[in-house]
């Protein structure tokens, strides 16, 4: 096949995925919005909505800081609580996205810093967090897509969970699956198709 056409078939594919992104970016932060005024004036359903779709992104992104998972839900689950404790005081202009990680990332920093750990590690995140620039909409794809991905696998039928997760989260090859197993190299691939089969619908809107 020509190169030129291969190069001008990725620029289309960049370009239309970048386009569906952005609109999924506007459309989300209208959303939020949307749902933010209604939480302000006491609406609970509204709260729920966005703390059950941001609920798991945000455990990821704070796990990232505080390197402890029971510790990272407590610090997303204290955030939303004090949204809502608040939500009269509050004013929000532009996205809710941006507020809530920004809060949750603050609140690990208030925990790294009240530890007061000497270990090289959290002086490190410490120091790198509070230099770097603010994060980005991908930053916040990125922890949402990895949480969606967890919650994904754990849908699929045991074998073909067990196979995915060896495959795509301990990266190990065929072979090495089929060895730790206990079944052929062939039904390895064949649980594996099955398996990205599931997650490209699931995963449809970051694809």
């Amino acid at each position: 096949m020509n190169p030129a056409i291969n190069l001008d078939f990725f620029i289309f594919i960049f370009e239309f995925t970048f386009f569906n992104l952005l609109i999924l970016a506007v459309t989300a932060i209208n959303q939020d919005l949307y749902y933010f005024m209604r939480l302000k004036s006491g609406d609970e359903n509204a709260f729920d909505y966005l703390f059950n779709y941001y609920y798991p992104g945000l455990v990821v992104y704070a796990d990232k800081f505080v390197t402890n998972n029971h510790l990272a839900e407590e610090i997303v689950q204290g955030v939303f609580l004090k949204i809502w404790q608040d939500r009269r005081f509050i004013e929000i202009n532009n996205s809710f996205k941006s507020y809530v990680f920004q809060s949750v990332k603050n609140r690990c920093l208030d925990v790294i810093k009240h530890r007061k750990v000497k270990d090289e590690y959290s002086q490190k995140i410490l120091a790198e967090t509070e230099n770097s620039r603010d994060e980005t909409w991908e930053t916040y794809v990125e922890s949402e897509l990895y949480a969606l991905l967890i919650t994904s696998i754990d849908k699929l039928p045991v074998e073909c969970r067990k196979v995915i997760h060896l495959s795509r989260i301990k990266n190990l090859n065929n072979k090495e699956i089929a060895e730790k197993l206990g079944i052929s190299v062939k039904t390895v691939e064949n649980q594996i198709t099955k398996a990205l089969k599931y997650l490209r619908v699931e995963l449809k809107d970051y694809l």
